[in-house]
Protein backbone atom coordinates (compact mmCIF):
# COMPACT_ATOMS: atom_id res chain seq x y z
CA UNK A 1 0.00 0.00 0.00
CA UNK A 2 2.88 2.55 0.96
CA UNK A 3 4.48 1.88 -2.95
CA UNK A 4 1.26 2.87 -4.39
CA UNK A 5 0.33 6.06 -2.21
CA UNK A 6 4.32 7.13 -2.58
CA UNK A 7 5.23 6.24 -5.66
CA UNK A 8 8.35 6.19 -7.00
CA UNK A 9 11.07 6.94 -4.90
CA UNK A 10 15.07 7.27 -5.35
CA UNK A 11 16.49 6.39 -2.18
CA UNK A 12 14.27 3.29 0.14
CA UNK A 13 16.20 4.19 4.02
CA UNK A 14 15.15 0.79 5.83
CA UNK A 15 14.95 1.20 9.89
CA UNK A 16 12.81 -0.30 12.07
CA UNK A 17 12.91 -1.62 15.56
CA UNK A 18 11.62 -1.76 18.81
CA UNK A 19 12.79 -5.55 19.28
CA UNK A 20 12.36 -6.52 23.01
CA UNK A 21 15.25 -7.68 24.75
CA UNK A 22 15.40 -10.87 26.88
CA UNK A 23 16.22 -14.74 26.84
CA UNK A 24 14.29 -17.44 24.95
CA UNK A 25 12.17 -18.06 27.96
CA UNK A 26 11.10 -13.99 28.71
CA UNK A 27 9.78 -13.44 25.05
CA UNK A 28 6.59 -15.25 24.57
CA UNK A 29 5.70 -16.52 20.47
CA UNK A 30 3.32 -13.51 20.04
CA UNK A 31 5.82 -10.91 20.76
CA UNK A 32 8.34 -12.43 19.81
CA UNK A 33 6.08 -12.82 16.17
CA UNK A 34 5.16 -9.32 16.68
CA UNK A 35 8.77 -7.58 16.78
CA UNK A 36 9.55 -9.66 13.73
CA UNK A 37 6.74 -8.20 11.87
CA UNK A 38 8.00 -4.74 12.63
CA UNK A 39 11.39 -5.46 12.06
CA UNK A 40 12.18 -8.31 9.97
CA UNK A 41 9.66 -8.25 7.44
CA UNK A 42 8.86 -4.74 7.08
CA UNK A 43 12.29 -4.58 5.45
CA UNK A 44 11.93 -7.98 3.25
CA UNK A 45 8.32 -6.49 2.34
CA UNK A 46 9.79 -2.71 1.20
CA UNK A 47 12.73 -4.55 -0.63
CA UNK A 48 10.20 -6.59 -2.45
CA UNK A 49 7.99 -3.93 -2.99
CA UNK A 50 10.51 -1.06 -4.39
CA UNK A 51 13.34 -3.04 -6.46
CA UNK A 52 11.55 -4.37 -9.01
CA UNK A 53 10.40 -0.56 -9.76
CA UNK A 54 14.01 0.66 -9.22
CA UNK A 55 15.52 -2.16 -11.46
CA UNK A 56 12.97 -1.64 -13.62
CA UNK A 57 14.15 2.00 -13.90
CA UNK A 58 17.94 1.05 -13.93
CA UNK A 59 18.46 3.29 -10.84
CA UNK A 60 17.76 3.58 -7.28
CA UNK A 61 19.18 2.59 -3.62
CA UNK A 62 18.05 0.53 -1.01
CA UNK A 63 19.45 1.01 2.44
CA UNK A 64 19.28 -1.63 5.44
CA UNK A 65 19.88 -0.38 8.51
CA UNK A 66 20.94 -3.20 10.94
CA UNK A 67 22.25 -3.71 14.14
CA UNK A 68 25.49 -5.50 15.13
CA UNK A 69 23.57 -8.00 17.37
CA UNK A 70 23.49 -9.93 13.94
CA UNK A 71 27.03 -10.33 14.19
CA UNK A 72 27.95 -10.85 17.62
CA UNK A 73 24.26 -12.25 18.92
CA UNK A 74 23.32 -11.86 22.66
CA UNK A 75 21.66 -14.47 24.07
CA UNK A 76 19.42 -11.94 26.56
CA UNK A 77 19.03 -10.10 23.50
CA UNK A 78 17.82 -13.42 20.96
CA UNK A 79 15.14 -12.23 19.31
CA UNK A 80 16.63 -9.10 17.97
CA UNK A 81 19.62 -10.86 17.50
CA UNK A 82 18.50 -13.39 15.47
CA UNK A 83 15.81 -11.11 13.45
CA UNK A 84 18.93 -8.81 12.40
CA UNK A 85 21.07 -11.65 11.73
CA UNK A 86 18.36 -12.78 9.08
CA UNK A 87 18.64 -9.58 8.16
CA UNK A 88 22.47 -9.35 7.28
CA UNK A 89 21.59 -12.44 5.33
CA UNK A 90 19.17 -11.15 3.56
CA UNK A 91 21.10 -8.46 2.87
CA UNK A 92 23.80 -10.91 1.03
CA UNK A 93 21.98 -12.97 -0.56
CA UNK A 94 23.41 -13.64 -3.87
CA UNK A 95 20.21 -12.36 -5.67
CA UNK A 96 20.41 -9.42 -3.77
CA UNK A 97 24.39 -8.91 -4.17
CA UNK A 98 23.84 -8.85 -7.67
CA UNK A 99 23.09 -5.48 -6.73
CA UNK A 100 25.19 -4.47 -3.91
CA UNK A 101 27.60 -1.52 -4.80
CA UNK A 102 29.25 -1.05 -1.70
CA UNK A 103 28.73 -0.69 2.14
CA UNK A 104 27.69 3.11 3.12
CA UNK A 105 30.82 5.18 4.23
CA UNK A 106 29.91 5.23 7.78
CA UNK A 107 30.68 8.34 10.35
CA UNK A 108 31.47 8.22 13.96
CA UNK A 109 27.82 8.18 15.56
CA UNK A 110 26.97 5.34 13.78
CA UNK A 111 29.82 3.28 14.45
CA UNK A 112 29.61 4.34 17.86
CA UNK A 113 26.19 3.08 18.50
CA UNK A 114 27.01 -0.15 16.50
CA UNK A 115 24.54 0.25 13.34
CA UNK A 116 25.15 -1.77 9.77
CA UNK A 117 24.70 -0.29 6.95
CA UNK A 118 24.85 -1.32 3.34
CA UNK A 119 23.43 0.22 0.12
CA UNK A 120 22.21 -1.57 -2.60
CA UNK A 121 22.59 0.39 -6.55
CA UNK A 122 19.99 -1.54 -9.02
CA UNK A 123 22.08 0.34 -11.46
CA UNK A 124 23.44 -1.89 -14.29
CA UNK A 125 26.96 -3.09 -13.68
CA UNK A 126 29.23 -5.95 -15.28
CA UNK A 127 28.60 -9.30 -13.10
CA UNK A 128 32.03 -9.41 -11.53
CA UNK A 129 31.19 -6.02 -9.70
CA UNK A 130 29.86 -7.52 -6.66
CA UNK A 131 31.76 -6.92 -3.70
CA UNK A 132 30.68 -6.04 0.03
CA UNK A 133 31.72 -6.19 2.94
CA UNK A 134 31.03 -5.27 6.69
CA UNK A 135 32.97 -3.55 8.74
Amino acid sequence: RLAQEVGEVDILVNNAGAIPGGSLHDIDEARWRQAWELKLFSYINLTRAYLPRMEARGRGVIVNIIGMAGAAPRYEYICGSTANAALMAFTLTPAMCAHVLKPIERGHAAAETGLLAGSIDVSPKPANAMSMAFA
